[in-house]
């Protein structure tokens, strides 16, 4: 698999998950079939199977990240983030098959997980479908396979991760399709690991229970009130996400103007 490689886009300040994430990695991704890349500043650590890109651009992610990127090998890149954690097998041939058809259609990119799923069907296509031209969070930094050099190309200067998935959208708005995504998860995480930079309780208690110590002493656990503000955001996100889309915009407008 020489045309596709997995970047996990990193910076020397996460290194803290880079064991735990490559444990998971490869506990559950054994015979992962694409050469493996992550990306960091300056620190150097090495890790079996794994190739090590650098940049000193700090921690801007757009500025990092497009300079890695275009330092890769491969023309397609397999994007995922390092506080995303396997939690079980991943099916390589069910990934492959999604793969191999969607390079068929010479196509921009490919979601490999539901968030959010495909907005309608591809005909003859069952295992992905079409990513609307007016989708909100067309372009969304969840494990997905990209064409290079478009991804390159929605890339702006100072943007941050969240930013880039909101710009980037109305960006990708200049490519009038191209973008799908699978309608069942090819990777098989659950939802993100850290919460404005501190770990989900639940996370520490489930690497603990698979024998992987999370350093608490570099990155404390959230508080109960931490967890409970999050749990009333994703509530909200919820809400708005079951409004047709003009409307979750307004909604979520006027509840940014409301604090927790």
């Amino acid at each position: 698999m020489t045309e596709c490689s997995i970047f996990i886009p990193s910076c020397d300040s996460y290194s803290d998950l880079w064991d735990p994430f490559f444990h998971f990695f490869w506990k559950f991704w054994p015979d992962c079939p694409f050469p493996v890349y992550l990306g960091g500043n300056s620190l150097r650590r090495e890790f079996p199977r794994v190739h090590r890109l650098y940049s000193n651009c700090g921690n801007v992610w757009t500025d990092r990240v497009h300079e890695q990127v275009r330092a890769l090998p491969t023309p397609y890149v397999l994007l995922m983030l390092e506080d995303f954690f396997l939690r079980s097998p991943v099916n390589t041939a069910g990934l492959l098959a999604c793969y191999h058809n969607w390079r068929k259609l010479d196509a921009h990119c490919l979601r490999l997980v539901r968030r959010p799923g495909p907005n309608r069907a591809l005909p003859g296509q069952p295992h992905f479908g079409i990513l609307n031209l007016d989708a909100p969070y067309r372009i969304s930094t969840q494990a997905a396979i990209w064409k290079k050099e478009t991804l390159l190309s929605l890339m702006r200067p100072g943007e941050s991760i969240w930013q880039f998935e909101i710009e980037g959208t109305r960006r990708s708005r200049a490519f009038p399709d191209g973008f799908y995504g699978v309608w069942r998860n090819q990777l098989t995480y659950g939802h993100h690991v850290l919460e404005r930079g501190k770990w989900f309780p639940k996370a520490v208690r489930w690497c603990r229970k698979m024998g992987v110590a999370c350093d608490l002493a570099r990155r404390p656990a959230m508080s109960l009130r931490e967890i409970s503000v999050w749990k009333c955001r994703k509530a909200r996100s919820v809400l708005a996400d079951c409004l047709p889309y003009p409307a979750r915009r307004r909604m979520r407008q006027w509840l940014g103007k409301v604090s927790i």
